[in-house]
């Protein structure tokens, strides 16, 4: 495992941002390869407003793996 990411991203203790721009190779590796070397609880990630109601009623069925298109 790398090192931790860098400090200056960390919010609190629990708490961890990566910045991104949509579209870039170069912050999808990086993201990617944070992702693989750390352990995180959970994910928030932003989604367009038109995923909006589709996202919300799928999240009714957790635990069950629902998928959005």
């Amino acid at each position: 495992m790398t090192a931790p990411h860098s400090s200056f991203l960390k919010i609190s203790p629990q708490i961890s941002v990566l910045p991104l721009i949509h579209g870039s190779g170069d912050f999808a590796i990086e993201v990617r390869r944070v992702m693989l070397n750390n352990e995180f609880d959970c994910l928030a990630v932003p989604l367009p407003p038109s995923f909006q109601e589709n996202v919300e009623r799928a999240i009714t069925f957790l635990p069950s793996i629902t998928a959005v298109v």
